[in-house]
Order: C-alpha cells, then sequence, then structure tokens
C-alpha cells in the first residue's frame, strides 16, 4: 500500500514537473522583467502593424528576427523604431520597450507648434502608461498616443500645459513628446 501511494505521489511530482517545463518553454522560459534586466539591447523598426497585430525587425550579429506582438498601443506607425531588449542566450526571447523610441537626428524635426497632451491612462495590467497629445506639422493637425515609463509621477506631467514635440519628417505620424523640455 505504501509503495503505491509513493508511485502516485513520484508520478504526480513528475507529471507537474513536466507541465512546468512545457510551460517555461512556450513562454519563452523568461519574464519581461527578466528580460529588461539583461544586457541585451538592439533597434528594432516596426514593419506592420494592422487591427491587433504588430511584428518589429530587429537584428543581432548579423541575423534578422521578427518580433510578433498582439494588441499594440493605437497609434504606433510602420517605420516606427523603439529599444528592444532581448535574452542573449535566446535571442527570440525579446520584447520592445515602447517608453524608449528611437529618434534619429536629421529624419526627426521639433515642430514649431507645442504638443498639448489631453488625457493619459495608467495600465498596471500591462505596466504601461500612455498619454496622447495633439500637434501640428504644416498647419495639419495630428494626434498620437505615446508610452511612457511607467512610474513616472502624474505630477511630472501637467496635462494642457505645451511640450515640445520631435516629428519624423518623412511621416509625421511619427512623432513624440518631450515631457523633460
Amino acid at each position: 500500500m505504501m509503495t503505491n501511494l509513493r508511485n502516485i505521489l513520484s508520478t504526480i511530482a513528475f507529471f507537474c514537473l513536466v507541465v512546468f517545463l512545457v510551460y517555461k518553454c512556450s513562454t519563452g522560459g523568461t519574464s519581461k522583467e527578466d528580460i529588461l534586466k539583461l544586457d541585451g539591447r538592439t533597434i528594432g523598426t516596426v514593419i506592420y502593424k494592422g487591427g491587433t497585430k504588430l511584428e518589429m525587425e530587429y537584428e543581432i550579429d548579423g541575423l534578422k528576427y521578427i518580433l510578433k506582438k498582439s494588441r499594440p498601443y493605437t497609434s504606433i506607425q510602420n517605420g516606427e523604431q523603439f529599444q528592444i531588449a532581448y535574452n542573449p542566450h535566446n535571442k527570440n526571447d525579446a520584447i520592445p520597450i515602447y517608453y524608449e523610441p528611437v529618434i534619429n537626428e536629421g529624419i526627426f524635426e521639433t515642430t514649431n507648434s507645442l504638443g498639448d497632451i489631453n488625457w493619459d491612462i495608467n495600465n498596471y495590467f500591462t505596466n504601461q502608461q500612455i498619454i496622447g497629445f495633439d500637434y501640428k506639422v504644416n498647419g495639419i493637425e495630428y494626434h498620437k498616443a505615446q508610452v511612457i515609463e511607467f512610474g513616472t509621477e502624474k505630477g511630472d506631467i501637467i496635462l494642457d500645459r505645451l511640450y515640445p514635440v520631435m516629428y519624423n519628417v518623412k511621416n509625421p505620424k511619427i512623432a513624440y513628446i518631450l515631457l523633460d523640455k
């Protein structure tokens, strides 16, 4: 009787271990927080955004990778670039850092009209804080949502204050509000 109980408990423990390992392998094995703590960083470019799908291409050691995400934030545009954090031991295990956009000199200019923040959302589920702002380029008004680093205090952002906005000269829909100016 005792041997049967041991066999049953051993089988259950083995089954639990297999389920855990399958789960870790299917989720990439590394949490978002763990990946952010690692040294792997590169630049990713949005190559497809449609509906609830997003694809970003990034390169590490001459090899190209595609990062697929679902439910990207609303106003992300094809061609936008963001820092990508990745696991150096599994380069497919990566996450975009939306609050670290890449703003290349010569491609971006500052608007003469300043951005007006008109809403902000704290999303504790995804650890994202999103702000929306309006800005004008060549007389055309645009609206953009931007992820900012989670934990930025609401007192650090003054709604309805004007802030400078950097925009992509080839695609003014790509823009970022400069909160530290």
